[in-house]
């Protein structure tokens, strides 16, 4: 027993004797274990905390979003879906909130006291359907609000004025400077306001997608708890793979119900113009009927008309040959006329010959009276004998005549029947025109009809196109994965995570290292102790256990005082940080433990420490206890390689070629010095490598790559002349200076990977103004790139996603079609996946000419965020503009968002800059300490303090410079390793070191250099000369 309470003894003092050394294992334990369990334990805790919170207000597992709202039917078959512990139908949409002289966009909530409970931080719940919840946020942007005051919300529905009667968070708003998009103010929401269903549904309901379905009883989201999910993490995989079972019920149901719907409200559309159909094709059959019976009568009219127009050419066809008869015997009636007038001439030619004749011889008797005259002798016979012969003449002129008599009379017949074939011929002409006239009239009254019939046909028809052009009703089901807030917190945890793989791990080895290189000097360094105590019977265990009891309770003390630092301090001050500047969420921190974690922490800091210990002290008592007892004889001196170089080694002093001897001849002390602290240095620059890469990254993104200052997204897309209309009337704008049309699509891209990303296709109109608002260089080397007509611009992280270069193809789908796309070039890009294209390469892509639905815009000057409000405002009036986005905005968000990031690496900077000053210290007390006797013979040789600092320190000083030098190389492979671990799909960190980087970490591992030699003077100038050279005896 006595033997045992020597060995406590001894154990006591050797730990009271070299209690700095103790104290610094100790604290280079407890840094790397609270560092290391600290961040390692620290995406847990937020986590955790988070998913408390989530849990507290009864936070919504899945949100249903359908396109033609849901109905109290379609909750209940949700909730017949195993694994459904609720569902919830609420109503959510935007407005315009109205407050003093202010004019925001908001998104509205209907109040659910079991579901998305709001978190209260003043106030009361609302009461009744005049009264609301304001968001904290829009609290905190009008300071001036109070409880008891009104805002009035407005929209497309309507308005209505409601009395604010509290302040409070809400689950589904998580992060602080982003509320999202709105339709209403400038574009963009500035908070929530939280009403009862009443007031919500009489404003949240669109009134066209009402007259569409023929009803208001319905909710435009669902919100669905899973059984089981509140004891589950809501960032954990168990999670998730929880909620995929039930997603795919969920979403198998409700596309039925939807399915079902539709054909309903399509069927039931269809089925009220089916009597006006049937109205129209009995019309459209009369109207047939009518044009049938129409053209038969017409037909029948017509046929009568020719026949009777076939009569008359029939007594034309006679009268013509009466006449040709009439014709033949007038000819001779013609030259028996002439030739009896010729004879009546002659006749009375004769006549008066003779009456002359008589009157010349006597007076002549009257023969016009018909008197007898009486001739004597031969004239008488002669004039008797010429009588006689007229006599004759005339009689057979007067049978003549008689004949002529027969002949007028029947051509006065022929003119009577011709006269009435005229007759006829002008009846008919007038039947034909009455038939005209009546046909024509029928048409008219057919065609009248038949355009009646027509319109009714075009609008059936238009009823029908607008029913089949009803959209097929679809669904959203978000997740949290789908929540901008949770996923951006996941990815922060994640990125905490990712840092705390690698950096915590070095950080902790670097501890590691020295505090096993400070266990194996004092092993060595109590020799003497260990020879007697083995010279007094100790056994080798015994003694042995003497270190590892030291090493033992210096490396357990430290981890699990760093556990129980670090599990609280750095989670504490990270997730706190990530409330105060980012979260809105409770700063509630729930505290984890992990035995994991802890029991790797314990493990690599004292199974290392402990397995070196073991293995130091082993090799020394393998020796006799004699030669343990006697002093281990110092390396020998030898010639080092910089002897050799004559011309530099004869112009060192007497001090500097010690100096130089002493580093090469202890080259154990050599290695450990310089891998402590390259290994410090090393995390110095990585740690300032991450904060300048991520403040560089938003500095080009938004200085450098993106030239524009905001852009004007449309509805619906334009022809180049229509899209540059509504660039000039942009351009009438005081405060914009220049715009250019752009088309803008979203969708989804692959290439030789696995990977589908989501990438947006950029199409400028002009080529020649792009320079104004992009910039495309080569990554690295800077060289500008030129967007050609023979392929596209591929941002450089989506091409190393999915491993594609120059000259390979991608596919872009969009709309559900994939285009093939060559790559012309590859360029610098941080943030999203971005296609450049031209529009004549465009058009060989997709088959048309492009249509523009964006106009990229810069301003006249700089702009505050509320002159960019009131111009976002104005121009969200047009009804065409879907949305306003402003660059800057953009930058403040993701400065906002990487600020945190920022001081965590704030943290890991002061963290290995105290770990550089501890090991720094460490190993200067270790050199001092084993080297007390050299120190002591220079200071009997007669050196000065002076001397002696230089003596010793110029050896740190060098070993710093050279293990700083080996570091910065180091941190340069370490910075790309975190660089590439920690960034997500979405954004690209710059993966070069700014030169100040190096700088930093040349001039802090250099001043703590300098600042351990000032404080190690103090202990050069209290080593005792004669005690400390008697000790070799």
């Amino acid at each position: 027993m006595k033997k045992y309470k020597t060995f406590f003894k001894l154990q006591w003092r050797m730990i009271w004797k070299t209690r700095s050394r103790f104290l610094s294992v100790l604290l280079i334990i407890f840094l790397g274990t609270a560092f290391f369990a600290g961040l390692r334990i620290t995406p847990q805790v937020m986590n955790t905390s988070a998913d408390r919170y989530l849990d507290n207000q009864n936070y919504a597992d899945l949100t249903l979003i359908p396109t033609y709202g849901a109905t109290d039917e379609d909750i209940a078959e949700i909730l017949k879906i195993d694994g459904v512990q609720s569902a919830t139908g609420v109503y959510v949409f935007d407005a315009l909130a109205s407050f003093d002289s202010y004019q925001d966009g908001v998104v509205v909530y209907s109040y659910q006291s079991d579901v998305n409970t709001p978190y209260l931080t003043d106030g009361r719940l609302p009461e009744n359907d005049m009264e609301c919840l304001v968001d904290l946020q829009y609290l905190n942007d009008h300071p001036e609000m109070e409880l008891g005051d009104t805002v009035t919300l407005s929209n497309d529905q309507g308005e209505q004025t409601f009395t604010v009667v509290g302040f409070a968070k809400d689950v589904r708003q998580l992060i602080y400077y982003n509320r999202g998009t709105n339709i209403y103010g400038s574009g963009q929401s500035v908070g929530f306001i939280i009403i009862n269903p009443t007031p919500a549904k009489a404003l949240g309901l669109n009134q066209e997608l009402i007259d569409l379905l023929g009803t208001d009883a319905f909710y435009n989201q669902v919100l669905i708890q899973v059984e089981g999910a509140d004891a589950l993490n809501v960032f954990s995989d168990e999670y998730d793979q929880l909620l995929e079972g039930v997603k795919a019920d969920i979403e198998d149901c409700i596309q039925a119900r939807l399915d079902e719907r539709y054909d309903t409200l399509v069927g039931d559309k269809l089925a009220l113009l089916e009597e006006p159909r049937k109205q129209y094709e009995e019309g459209l059959q009369a109207y047939e009927n009518g044009v049938a019976q129409f053209e038969i009568e017409t037909k029948q009219a017509e046929i009568a008309l020719i026949e009777s127009r076939m009569q008359i050419l029939e007594g034309r066809q006679q009268l013509v040959d009466a006449k040709g008869q009439f014709t033949e015997g007038s000819s001779v009636i013609t030259s028996e006329i002439d030739n009896l007038n010729s004879q009546l001439a002659a006749l009375q030619s004769q006549l008066d010959e003779l009456r002359h004749s008589i009157n010349d011889q006597d007076s002549a008797p009257d023969l016009s009276e018909g008197d007898e005259i009486v001739v004597d002798g031969d004239a008488t016979s002669e004039m008797t004998a010429l009588i006689d012969e007229m006599d004759t003449a005339i009689s057979e002129m007067n049978s003549t005549l008689s004949g002529l008599s027969q002949y007028v009379d029947a051509a006065l017949q022929l003119e009577s029947g011709e006269l009435a074939l005229d007759k006829a011929e002008l009846q008919l002409e007038v039947g034909e025109q009455q038939l005209a006239l009546t046909k024509q009239q029928t048409q008219d009254q057919l065609d009248a009809a038949k355009a009646e019939l027509d319109a009714a046909k075009v609008q059936l028809d238009e009823a029908e196109a607008q029913i089949n052009q009803i959209p097929q009703p679809t669904y959203y089901l978000l997740d949290k994965d789908l929540n901008e807030g949770t996923a951006s917190f996941k990815s922060d945890s994640d990125r905490i995570g990712a840092i705390a793989e690698l950096f915590p791990l070095t950080f902790f080895l670097v501890a590691a290292l020295v505090s096993l290189t400070t266990m194996t000097r004092m092993v060595e360094e109590q020799r003497s102790q260990s020879g007697t105590l083995r010279a007094l019977g100790y056994s080798k265990v015994a003694v042995m256990m003497q270190y590892i009891c030291y090493a033992l309770l210096a490396t357990a003390i430290g981890s699990i005082l760093g556990i129980l630092f670090g599990s609280f301090f750095f989670p504490y001050i990270i997730y706190s940080l990530y409330c105060l500047m980012m979260y809105d969420v409770p700063q509630t921190m729930v505290y984890c433990w992990n035995v994991s974690i802890y029991a790797l922490t314990i493990v690599i800091a004292v199974f290392v420490t402990l397995l070196a210990t073991m293995f130091a002290s082993y090799s020394e008592l393998t020796l006799m206890p004699a030669i343990l007892m006697r002093p281990k004889a110092p390396k020998l001196g030898k010639r080092i390689l910089l002897e050799k170089v004559t011309w530099l080694w004869k112009r060192l002093n007497f001090n500097q070629k010690v100096t130089m001897r002493n580093i090469f001849r202890y080259k154990k002390r050599f290695f450990m010095s310089i891998i402590g602290i390259a290994g410090c240095t090393a995390l110095i620059v990585t740690g300032f490598g991450v904060k300048y890469s991520i403040t560089d990254m938003t500095e080009r993104q938004f200085n450098e790559i993106w030239l524009y200052d905001g852009s004007v997204t449309y509805t619906d897309e334009y022809t180049l002349e229509e899209m540059n209309a509504k660039r000039d009337e942009l351009k009438t704008n005081a405060q914009i200076s220049d715009v250019m049309t752009a088309l803008q699509l979203t969708g989804t891209g692959s290439g030789q990977s696995d990977k589908t990303l989501d990438m947006t296709l950029m199409v400028p109109s002009s080529l020649n103004r792009i320079d104004s608002y992009f910039t495309l260089r080569e990554d690295g080397s800077q060289d500008e790139i030129t967007l050609g007509d023979d392929g596209v611009v591929l941002s450089i992280k989506a091409a190393e996603l999915l491993d594609v270069g120059v000259g390979d193809t991608i596919q872009f789908t969009y709309n559900d079609t994939s285009y093939t796309m060559t790559i012309s070039a590859i360029t610098e890009n941080y943030m999203q996946h971005f296609i450049y294209m031209s529009s004549t390469y465009y058009a060989s892509v997709f088959g048309e000419e492009a249509q523009y639905n964006a106009c990229l815009f810069n301003t006249t000057e700089s702009l505050d965020e509320d002159t960019a409000n009131v111009l976002g405002k104005m121009l969200m009036n047009d009804e065409s503009v879907s949305s306003v986005t402003f660059v800057h905005q953009l930058a403040d968000q993701l400065n906002t968002q990487m600020e945190s990031v920022d001081i965590v690496v704030w943290v890991l900077i002061i963290s290995a800059a105290l770990l550089a000053f501890v090991v720094l210290y460490n190993l200067t007390n270790i050199n001092i300490n084993e080297r007390i006797s050299e120190i002591a013979t220079i200071k009997v040789l007669g050196f000065r303090n002076k001397e002696v600092y230089d003596y010793v320190f110029r050896e740190n000083t060098i070993l710093s410079v050279i293990g700083t030098l080996i570091g910065l190389f180091l941190g340069v492979f370490l910075h790309h390793f975190i660089m590439n671990t920690v960034e997500v799909d979405m954004i690209m960190f710059v993966r070069t070191i700014r030169p100040i980087s190096f700088v930093f970490a040349i001039v802090l591992t250099m001043m703590f250099t300098y600042l351990i030699d000032l404080f190690m003077r103090r202990v050069l100038r209290r080593i005792d000369m004669v005690s400390s050279l008697k000790s070799i005896e």
